[in-house]
């Protein structure tokens, strides 16, 4: 199902904001990146972060789509993030499956 962007996300992508660059971060496996850059924001991935790393990843030709619609393609998700995943947004993305 594709996500449709909204005036708020092509702004954030135009501009290459923070919500977009952690939104990017995800879709890169780089998210030691979002440490250094943030030293007063939060370190850990947020719903927010994944749902518009989705929305992008549909998007752009540049990432490879960020799928968790299966338990395994979150499971792999989930150990790539373990770190930077608080444990009630794991529960949360695991809950369809359970």
């Amino acid at each position: 199902m594709t996500s449709v962007l909204n005036p708020n996300d092509l702004r954030s992508i135009s501009r290459r904001d923070q919500r977009y660059r952690r939104a990017q971060a995800i879709l890169e496996h780089d998210w030691a990146r979002i440490l250094v850059e943030e030293d007063h924001g939060s370190d850990l991935i947020t719903a927010a972060d994944i749902n518009f790393a989705q929305k992008i990843s549909q998007y752009s030709d540049q990432y490879a789509t960020l799928e968790l619609n299966s338990f395994s393609k979150l499971q792999h998700f989930i150990i790539d993030f373990q770190s930077y995943l608080p444990q009630l947004l794991i529960q949360k993305l695991k809950e369809p499956f359970l």
